[in-house]
């Protein structure tokens, strides 16, 4: 979300949470993606960084929405750290529990792919079939990679009051 955005959620969290009560914001880190493991998934990075720029998306989440919450009023204000890496399936497919397959960061690249074909595709792709064929490229790099990963901020406040 962008600067305007972030701002307006976050009253509507204040307007909402009673006095003394509790937020937890966990978001994904963007700015650090870590998929950047071969030479498509390096590209596609390029595209959502480039997206996020011309959006005026947030960067840095774990200074930013500390701060915004403190505007708002919040105390005990706390940023913690985490990391989300790749997983794979067992031997039946099924999911591991310690952390996104595949399919889940495909799935969430999927969502990118109407407006960074609506922005002219950055230099990178031209069509949706350009970025679709990007994608699942760099779903292989990343099928084979124990080192695709990303962090994440948990971010805790408590209302004043």
């Amino acid at each position: 979300m962008n600067d305007s955005l972030w701002k307006s959620a976050i009253a509507e969290i204040s307007r909402v949470v009673r006095l003394g009560g509790w937020v937890e914001l966990l978001e994904v880190d963007f700015e650090y993606f870590r998929w950047g493991i071969g030479p498509y998934s390096q590209r596609l990075r390029g595209l959502v960084r480039n997206l996020s720029a011309e959006k005026g998306i947030v960067g840095d989440l774990s200074v930013y929405l500390p701060a915004l919450l403190k505007d708002a009023g919040f105390l005990e204000v706390e940023n913690e750290d985490g990391e989300i890496k790749k997983s794979g399936c067992n031997q039946n497919q099924e999911k591991l529990s310690n952390g996104y397959n595949t399919e889940d960061w495909r799935d969430l690249c999927m969502g990118m792919k109407g407006p960074i074909v609506q922005g002219g595709g950055y230099g990178v792709v031209n069509t949706g079939e350009e970025y679709e064929a990007l994608l699942e490229s760099s779903a292989l790099e990343w099928e084979t990679s124990k080192e695709a990963n990303t962090s994440f901020h948990a971010i805790l406040a408590r209302k004043q009051g």
